[in-house]
């Protein structure tokens, strides 16, 4: 018992939601710093548009913008600022895969990524 007349636990228990408003404020804070902007969303999906065409125009023959998932943070509505890549799986059927290791070039080969503007993989 305190002086009030009370146990500690009941006091301790009223303080508890003044503890978590300041987690509360500074966690909101933290995620509206790390909360992707209108521009970077708008650049991202610019270049992505322009590499699943690529990749199609190199597979199919026609420059399209199907045939494809978004994977990893971008996939998931996870993403954070500052965005750094995201993850494309392009949808391709066996034969573009045995079209892909046995061309001209040999296996493992991938020409079709010198067309890509920005693409790191060549860095």
């Amino acid at each position: 018992m305190n002086g009030l007349g009370l146990a500690a636990s009941l006091i301790s228990n009223s303080a508890e939601p003044l503890r978590w408003l300041y987690v509360t404020r500074r966690f909101k804070a933290l995620q509206a710093n790390l909360a992707l902007q209108a521009a970077a969303i708008d650049d991202a999906n610019t270049k992505a548009r322009g590499v699943i065409k690529t990749l199609n125009r190199y597979f199919r023959g026609e420059s399209i913008v199907w045939h494809y998932v978004v994977a990893g943070s971008w996939g998931k509505n996870t993403a954070i600022h500052p965005p750094t890549d995201i993850d494309l799986c392009l949808i391709v059927t066996s034969h573009m895969i045995v079209d892909l290791f046995s061309g001209e070039f040999g296996p493992l080969t991938i020409p079709f990524l010198e067309g890509i503007d920005g693409c790191s993989c060549l860095k």
